[in-house]
């Protein structure tokens, strides 16, 4: 490869992220030559052969290929037909097109990890939905679709490729799926659950997501609607070696005939427990946790699903566990919560909900209502 050294920095060296198997790699033979000011004409036919047998290697690798069919998709992922396209193209023994083809090789080393990431999702996809899709042809179509356009190199690049996967995800969001039910008879559709409870205690184990949660996925949404208020719930948070004392009490769901949306602040669970950072974690939802042994409770829930805090205000909405006083929004009331009002006073964005004391504003009584707060602690 001939190189241009624009900074007075050169860097060298070999580099696997990502290995899938047991690979080595040796190095011998290794020469620098430094060329001048400009490249010679010997440098850069040595370099264009280099390259035309990478190329014809690559052309190769793509003939050969399985594809999405493959026994083991991530041992050969694909990546852009257009990326092979302008290797080919530039096979001149010039440094402009020298140039263009470690560019484009150094996007295609993306490209096939995002290539790789879409397969992944789509698999995730499918067995996430294919027991519960009311409209399964519409399933196959988008993810065996996705599979057709990696297996073209419809993707032009890791970017394209990667819009895809959120495309995907946000066509088929990762609903959480039922586990178990206790004293609840459960009809689904899609993630539909129509309920009926009996006796003390009813309660549903939700779990599996397709990624662990982003930093900034705090809250836990649903849509509801129930022939009674849906008093006394509890959220508690499950993963498959624990099921944690870590409880979130939530406000009385009022009995509705329309389908409306609730949210649930999982920060505590998060902070002390980890939550969310592995795809088979859960939440075990108490219905009514103090129903008693003659108690029906009749409702639907929908779609439990994460979602970020900035999302849920963006609907109006506000989390029915929202501990009053935790401003900064870490799962504690404590004394930089008070330094978060004081903040919010200035003018600057806060986490959480600065109107500590509920009169509409924000002064210097909030900062008060937290010293109150976390007096009575």
């Amino acid at each position: 490869m001939v190189a241009k050294v624009t900074d007075g920095t050169l860097t060298l060296g070999v580099k696997n992220e990502g290995t899938q198997g047991n690979e080595w790699t040796g190095v011998g033979n290794f020469k620098l030559w430094y060329l001048g000011e400009e490249a010679t004409a010997e440098a850069l036919e040595e370099a264009a052969a280099y390259n035309a047998a990478r190329v014809e290697t690559l052309a190769k690798y793509l003939e050969e290929s399985e594809g999405t069919e493959a026994e083991n998709y991530s041992l050969a992922p694909g990546f852009g037909a257009v990326q092979m396209t302008t290797l080919q193209e530039n096979g001149a023994a010039t440094y402009e097109a020298e140039k263009i083809i470690g560019e484009t090789m150094q996007s295609i080393y993306e490209t096939k990890k995002a290539y790789l990431a879409l397969y992944e999702a789509s698999e995730k996809v499918y067995l996430h939905w294919v027991d519960f899709a009311s409209a399964p042809d519409a399933l196959d179509e988008a993810v065996f679709g996705v599979r057709d356009n990696l297996d073209e190199g419809a993707y032009a690049d890791a970017e394209a490729t990667l819009a895809a996967k959120a495309e995907l995800y946000a066509t088929w969001p990762d609903y959480l799926q039922l586990k178990a039910a206790t004293k609840v008879d459960v009809s689904q559709s899609d993630f539909t659950f129509d309920l009926v409870s009996t006796g003390s205690r009813p309660n549903l184990d939700l779990a599996n997501i397709y990624e662990p949660l982003e930093k900034d996925e705090t809250i836990l949404a649903f849509d509801y609607t129930a022939e009674q208020d849906i008093e006394n719930g509890v959220i508690m948070y499950n993963t498959p070696q624990l099921m944690t004392d870590v409880r979130e009490q939530l406000a009385t769901l009022p009995a509705t005939s329309e389908m409306t949306t609730v949210y649930v602040n999982v920060a505590k669970g998060i902070k002390q427990l980890s939550f969310g950072t592995a795809v088979d974690h859960g939440i075990r939802w108490y219905i009514n946790y103090n129903a008693g042994a003659e108690d029906v409770l009749k409702l639907v829930a929908q779609n439990f699903r994460f979602i970020t805090k900035a999302e849920m205000k963006a609907a109006g909405g506000k989390p029915l566990n929202g501990e009053v006083g935790d401003v900064n929004d870490d799962g504690e009331i404590t004394i930089a919560d008070g330094v978060a009002v004081l903040n919010a006073m200035a003018g600057e964005e806060v986490p959480g909900d600065a109107d500590v004391n509920g009169d509409g504003e924000i002064t210097i009584a909030d900062f008060v209502a937290v010293l109150n707060i976390m007096a009575g602690q």
